[in-house]
């Protein structure tokens, strides 16, 4: 093995255990945001307010992470025919 090969695995080892830290903390950051979130919809319902603000939702989302969809989603209203 080569320097260069040592030193390459080195310095890719570590970027994938940076980019899991990252992945981590981000992780816990939403998670704080969305326990934030509920806490200020409780509030407002036990005052009996209403409560209109959005889910946070996790930043960073690659657009084309497919999303499964169900017999729903294509549900038709045959009453109309």
């Amino acid at each position: 093995m080569f320097l260069s090969d040592w030193y390459s695995e080195r310095q890719q080892k570590r970027i994938k255990e940076a980019e899991a830290e990252g992945f981590a903390k981000g992780l816990a950051e939403y998670y704080a945001a969305v326990k934030d979130w509920n806490n200020r919809r409780i509030e407002a319902e036990g005052k009996g307010e209403d409560f209109d603000e959005p889910v946070p939702i996790p930043q960073n989302i690659q657009e084309e992470t497919p999303v499964e969809q169900t017999d729903d989603d294509y549900a038709v209203d045959d009453s109309i025919a």
